[in-house]
């Protein structure tokens, strides 16, 4: 489970915490303001299938990012991302 709260004033932060918790609902949490409520969700956290299957998604794109994922990202830089990767 992920507990996402932007810093104010960034609002890359604040776009991508949105952006994550609209993308993975049953495993990511965005808050502007953090409360007790948001601690607890995150400490008492059972995963479900639904959070499961998000995790194992996302693991599954992660893992294939050196491949179609930074080409697609990255375009023409990828071959020298994956240089420097190595």
């Amino acid at each position: 489970p992920v507990l996402t709260v932007p810093t104010g004033g960034h609002p890359e932060q604040m776009m991508n915490a949105r952006i994550h918790g609209a993308a993975f609902p049953h495993s990511v949490r965005a808050v502007s303001r953090i409360r007790i409520e948001d601690v607890r969700w995150l400490v008492d956290f059972e995963p479900t299938e639904e959070s499961r299957a998000e995790s194992q998604g996302l693991r599954a794109r992660a893992a294939s990012f050196d491949k179609v994922g930074a080409a697609t990202l990255l375009g023409g830089a990828a071959d020298e991302a994956n240089a420097v990767a190595e």
